[in-house]
């Protein structure tokens, strides 16, 4: 069968080698020979990961980790050296500093691209609610409707065939400005501040390595989402230790009394184990209903499971809910699932849920719901087929075959992002309608 790796971004594994990078520099400049030969194999497993990884983001804080520690421990000799040479020097880091960003771009051209246009919609929520942001979690149940509305506004940009379905920013930062806004940033800023002003008085070399990890982090953060991985917030979090903490402290002494620590912390750990454990016991039955839905299709025992998940374990993941309106869409339970799909918006809404509510609305005949749907799915992914040709159905459904035949000569003229089954299903169904329709 052969080996593989897992189909996740890769940006969690980046994130841990970057957040590493730093000690193992560490060991390489401050050790013994041991220590330094470890140091450099790390060191050379690390950017290894990282080119196998193929991560834009992690070669790029890299470099900048590299360019710091160079510049960190060749100062003097590079000060030494005359202005000719340094102004030699100078340009020729530039020029690879200039040409290794030119060439991760066209590297990925179409991915890179994309990332301007999620970063072009993001600051439109942006702007929309500047000061106090759209709230928590508010990106994934918002997102697709401003990417709508880009494409609404401007119907030929060269966006529309690199358009999809997008669960992050691929910016931490523009991220928490959409959720919390300026308030939230200067709130952030302010804590930061008062956090940091007295431990970088003294700067030790573990400080300074602790430093760099989260410097590391924090530029992966501009083009991507580590912060999404929980072994990246752990990361962070020693990272915060060593730079907080005073030289020699002991660990367990400060200023909070351990009771009032205690009165916080053991109740926030009671509550996150019971409803982790309620989460994962939910995620093992849904599991196995999905297993058995790929053997032997939908089930009214199978109904029943998933109804119970939903409404007596009240397990609310977006991607159950969805998965749970397909389900009864299979099952011909049409209005049901519309009732499933609108509690899935309220956390996860995007062209997938859209192109099933169309269905289910067409279904039970509101042809006026169901175009709604399917446009705003279109406009939410142009490159999309399914929408489409549901709008083609709709037409034909309610008299409007001219504008059915317009649409499906378009349809058959648009360029194919992906092929597969689907879309060479929807071509040959759409021949056929002009076909009979000639």
């Amino acid at each position: 069968m052969g080996t593989c790796g897992h189909f996740d971004n890769p940006a969690g594994f980046a994130s841990m080698l970057i957040a590493l990078l730093p000690f193992a520099v560490y060991q390489v400049v401050r050790r013994g020979f041991l220590l330094r030969i470890l140091g450099i194999c790390a060191i050379g497993i690390f950017l290894t990961g990282l080119v196998l990884s193929k991560s834009r983001a992690g070669l790029i804080a890299a470099g900048a980790i590299g360019a710091i520690c160079l510049l960190r421990y060749t100062y003097k000799s590079f000060a030494s050296l005359s202005e000719k040479i340094k102004w030699l020097v100078s340009v020729f880091i530039s020029a690879c500093i200039i040409g290794g960003g030119i060439s991760l771009y066209f590297y990925k051209k179409d991915s890179a691209d994309g990332r301007l246009l999620i970063w072009k919609s993001s600051w439109d929520m942006v702007t929309d609610k500047p000061f106090f942001g759209h709230g928590a979690n508010a990106f994934q149940p918002n997102y697709m409707l401003y990417q709508a509305a880009y494409f609404e506004k401007n119907p030929n940009s060269r966006f529309g065939n690199l358009a999809d379905n997008v669960r992050a920013p691929f910016n931490e930062y523009l991220g928490f400005l959409i959720q919390f806004g300026v308030t939230g940033i200067l709130l952030l800023s302010v804590l930061l501040f008062f956090t940091f002003r007295k431990s970088l008085i003294i700067i030790t070399e573990d400080k300074q390595m602790a430093v760099l990890s989260l410097l590391g982090i924090g530029i992966l953060g501009l083009f991507s989402y580590p912060l999404s991985y929980a072994v990246v917030l752990i990361m962070v979090s020693l990272n915060l230790f060593l730079i907080t903490r005073s030289q020699g402290q002991d660990i367990l002494k400060g200023t909070v009394p351990v009771w009032l620590l205690l009165a916080i912390f053991l109740p926030a750990v009671y509550y996150a184990s019971v409803d982790s454990m309620r989460k994962v016991r939910s995620e093992k039955v849904w599991s196995r209903l999905k297993k058995q839905y790929f053997i032997q299709g939908v089930s009214e025992q199978m109904l029943t499971r998933y109804r119970d998940l939903y409404l007596i374990e009240q397990f609310d993941d977006p991607e159950f809910l969805y998965n749970y309106g397909a389900i009864l869409n299979k099952s011909g339970q049409y209005q049901q699932s519309n009732q499933v799909l609108r509690d899935c918006e309220r956390q996860l809404n995007d062209c997938d849920v859209q192109v099933l509510q169309a269905d289910n609305y067409y279904n039970v005949g509101d042809y006026i719901q169901a175009e709604q749907c399917a446009r705003l799915a279109s406009r939410m992914c142009p490159n999309r087929f399914t929408p489409l040709y549901q709008l083609v159905l709709i037409y034909d459904k309610t008299g409007r075959r001219v504008k059915a035949l317009q649409l499906s000569d378009e349809i058959l003229r648009k360029p194919m992002k992906v092929r597969n089954t689907e879309v060479y299903k929807i071509i040959l169904k759409l021949n056929a309608f002009i076909q009979q329709n000639e």
